[in-house]
């Protein structure tokens, strides 16, 4: 993990501020968020003052993404996009005093700071070229952030993440290919036009491949002055900049303007003329509308008449030659900067094909950790870090090991004054090789430490138990079978029952299951405080569900219970009967994506409400991202001690208390309701149950929250009211799993990304065709088989990304994927 420093001020969100008097040396993500809860610079200033001319030197890059260019969310910057943009180049991301949240009357929306480790720069002047280089292939970036001294307000509450890579800002950008030209993306301030010429070009034609073959306009094309129209009604700018270099980004000098008459009269008049063009800018304008027509239409008739059409608003008038001249120049550039360019696509080729229709992806909010009580967040993020996982999936999954250490020891009184439980069935979805087992094995550590130390220290009483047990069964089996007519007989048989019927056995304490089956579960809960965690790295407990022990047969009702605590009774003919008077299961466990399609969100499941209770996190994978060994270290001790001194905490309760809200947090929840409530009535069909169950998910996350603060400050949780900001914090929390179980929901996302990855291995070869065998050959291990294959390809066609078409190679005909040139000039979806 590279370092680099921050200067921050003494103040929070005050922009008059020029001082910042304070070095912080940033090595991981704890230290750069102490730093960001203040306002700060990426830059060493003279006499620490914040200043253009005072820089000294810097080594870090700090660029904003606040995502105000569509209310798309599909379309937003995520931490996702951010990745597959720098994929081994190392930053943080902080998110900003706004992030989620409604500014300027738009929706809330991600919004967060990236900050770049650099070597260090000691001349402002590059350092502002680096930004500004930046900032022109990945245009997302704030477009002001550019000058040396700028400064970002601070966030106490930031969500702050470090994504590893080996490659600094600098060396990764030489690499960047500039993407492609494509036409009406040109601005033609950014191109230097042509240097003048002696004479004017004679008549000839182009030749350009592609583009209509057309005569340049000589004299006879051109009105004389003395029949050219009056000016046209059209708004035009009152003075027209010159050109902007390319390289230098100066103003270049305008061409001389020739005027004819050109007194303060003629001036005047021309300024009263709605749409003329002045003396003085006449030059000016037309070359720069010339060279717009042409990178527009190319060389031909509509770009020519179009400019000649603009030459008549010139007041007083041009002559001829002049306006003649000023198109050869304009061709001339055109030629020069644009048909010239090896990836120039000509105009009558878009012509060919249909507008793109846009592909729809659901990208969830970054995760909102700054919502969680510090320690999880700490702890949460870290792992992440750590396993380099997507910081969805723990936390999430930390969701559903608070569920397992509160549920049935406490409840939470909503404000209809019902009771929710506090279990959480926490599923993260996410393909193979995702290291989900490592992100377990850390959540569920303090489990399996508190479950070992309490079977070790009651080892002798529990080994009693088992042998007292052993004897009373033995002794009413005996009973049984001396059994006669007599009073005797029978009296001894009413003993030995009654002995063994009051007998309650000490059990070995079992804190977490996997695999089991759901009438093993049962006996588990009833020999365990009728409550229990399921967590692992894969989804066996939903095959378990369908009946896979049983070849086939439903087997949910124990889950359904589980969830809402309700009663279930068990009779079998081979074995005795149990009950469960409040039952109580909670659930972290990682599932594949085919997983969730094939078997929990089936019609049954979906029926009878089970995908309702599952809360979950839909994050975009990271393998191929990651480095061999991660410079983070997880931060688990404070983690590990509370959920230990919880664990034993509520093991030795008997009894179940009673959370309340606050005064203020009940007026929030009353506010909250109507949010989730909407959903119902405008949300996804699937999507109605879960929808439906989420304000209770608020209510129970604002309970285990409250819990968890409690216990690590030492107090009884049920002393204290669930305070308002606590309920905020678990609405935050509730809305960004609303996303996720809304992208599960929806159903095509898998599609949609997998088409999203095509286009990108597309558009990495750079090339108008690509053969379909070699694209199969780069993407096999991503799709498995040709038909999957097939099937996003005709995906793409139908949006007019591509076609699949047959070329002849002089032998049996080949299939070519051919790519619309807009998907070559523009970057593809992210």
């Amino acid at each position: 993990m590279r370092s680099f420093e921050l200067f921050t001020s003494d103040k929070c969100g005050e922009p008059l501020n020029k001082f910042y008097n304070e070095k912080r040396t940033i090595n991981n993500t704890n230290e750069l968020k102490a730093a960001v809860a203040f306002d700060h610079v990426a830059a060493a200033y003279k006499k620490n003052e914040r200043k253009n001319d005072n820089y000294i030197q810097s080594d870090v890059v700090m660029f904003d993404v606040d995502n105000t260019d569509t209310d798309r969310p599909g379309q937003w910057i995520t931490y996702d996009t951010l990745r597959a943009d720098f994929p081994n180049t190392p930053y943080y991301t902080v998110t900003s005093r706004n992030h989620m949240k409604e500014k300027d009357g738009k929706a809330p929306r991600p919004r967060f700071h990236v900050y770049f480790p650099i070597e260090t720069i000691t001349n402002g002047k590059e350092y502002t070229a680096l930004k500004k280089m930046t900032k022109e292939l990945f245009t997302y970036f704030d477009k002001y952030a550019a000058d040396t001294a700028r400064f970002f307000f601070g966030n106490p509450g930031a969500d702050v993440l470090y994504f590893d890579g080996d490659v600094l800002l600098m060396e990764y950008i030489d690499t960047v290919d500039i993407p492609k030209i494509k036409p009406e993306t040109i601005n033609p301030q950014e191109v230097e036009p042509a240097p003048p010429i002696d004479e004017p070009a004679t008549a000839a034609t182009t030749g350009q491949p592609g583009a209509e073959t057309v005569t340049q306009p000589t004299t006879n094309d051109i009105p004389a002055p003395e029949t050219a129209a009056p000016p046209q009604v059209q708004p035009q700018p009152a003075t027209a900049a010159a050109p902007i270099h390319a390289t230098t980004g100066k103003h270049n000098a305008p061409t001389t303007d020739t005027q004819t008459g050109g007194n303060d009269d003629i001036s005047f008049l021309a300024g009263n003329i709605p749409g003329a063009i002045p003396a003085g800018q006449r030059n000016a304008t037309l070359s720069k509308f010339a060279f717009t027509m042409l990178v527009k239409y190319g060389d031909c008739k509509k770009s020519r008449s179009e400019y000649v059409e603009q030459s008549k608003k010139c007041f007083p008038p041009l002559e001829a030659k002049e306006i003649t001249t000023i198109w050869e120049r304009a061709v001339q550039a055109y030629l020069k900067k644009i048909a010239g360019n090896s990836g120039y696509i000509p105009p009558k080729e878009y012509a060919q094909w249909g507008e793109i229709q846009p592909i729809d992806v659901i990208t969830p909010p970054p995760f909102p950790f700054a919502a969680f009580p510090r320690t999880l967040a700490e702890f949460t993020q870290s792992v992440s870090e750590y396993t380099q996982t997507a910081p969805e999936m723990a936390g999430v999954l930390v969701l559903g090991a608070l569920g397992a250490v509160f549920q049935k020891k406490y409840n939470v009184v909503s404000i209809n004054n019902n009771k929710e439980q506090l279990s959480i069935y926490a599923v993260a979805i996410s393909p193979p090789a995702e290291r989900k087992s490592e992100v377990i094995r850390f959540i569920i550590a303090p489990f399996l430490n508190y479950q070992n130390n309490y079977n070790s220290d009651n080892k002798a009483q529990i080994s009693q138990s088992k042998a007292d047990y052993k004897m009373l069964r033995a002794a009413l089996n005996k009973a049984e079978s001396k059994i006669d007519d007599t009073d005797e007989k029978a009296a001894i048989l009413l003993k030995a029952q009654k002995a063994y019927d009051d007998f309650e056995p000490t059990h070995a304490l079992t804190l977490l299951a996997d695999d089991t089956t759901s009438e093993a579960l049962i006996t588990l809960m009833v020999n365990n405080g009728e409550r229990m965690f399921i967590a692992s790295g894969e989804g066996g407990v939903f095959s378990n569900m369908k009946g896979r022990y049983k070849g086939g047969g439903d087997e949910i009702e124990i889950y359904l219970k589980g969830h809402s605590g309700d009663y279930i009774s068990v009779h079998r003919k081979s074995r005795e009967p149990e009950e469960l008077q409040s039952p109580a299961i909670s659930m972290a466990i990682c599932l594949q994506p085919y997983v969730i399609h094939n078997i929990v969100m089936d019609d049954e499941n979906t029926g009878k409400g089970l995908t309702g209770r599952i809360v979950f996190a839909y994050p975009a994978a990271r393998a191929g991202t990651r480095k061999a060994i991660s410079d983070t270290q997880p931060i688990y001790k404070k983690y590990d001690k509370v959920i230990f001194y919880a664990m034993k905490k509520t093991v030795a309760m008997d009894e179940t208390k009673t959370l309340t809200l606050s005064d203020e947090a009940k007026a929030y929840a009353e506010e909250y309701f109507d949010i989730p409530e909407k959903r119902i009535e405008d949300g996804l069909e699937k999507a109605k149950s879960w929808n439906g169950k989420a304000f209770g998910l608020f209510i129970r996350i604002a309970g285990l929250f409250h819990a968890f603060q409690c216990c690590e400050d030492e107090q009884e949780p049920a002393d204290i009211p669930i305070n308002a900001d606590t309920a905020r914090n678990a609405a935050v929390v509730a809305e960004c799993l609303a996303e996720h179980a809304y992208k599960v929901f929806a159903g095509e996302d898998e599609r949609n990304n997998d088409a999203i990855y095509l286009l990108r291995r597309i558009t990495r070869y750079g090339q108008r065709q690509v053969a379909k065998q070699k694209m199969w050959q780069g993407t096999k291990s991503k799709f498995r088989t040709m038909e999957r294959l097939n099937e996003i390809l005709n995906f793409l066609e139908e949006r007019g990304y591509l076609r699949v078409e047959k070329n002849s190679t002089g032998g049996r005909p080949a299939d070519y994927i051919k790519v619309n040139p807009a998907l070559l000039g523009d970057r593809p979806p992210q």
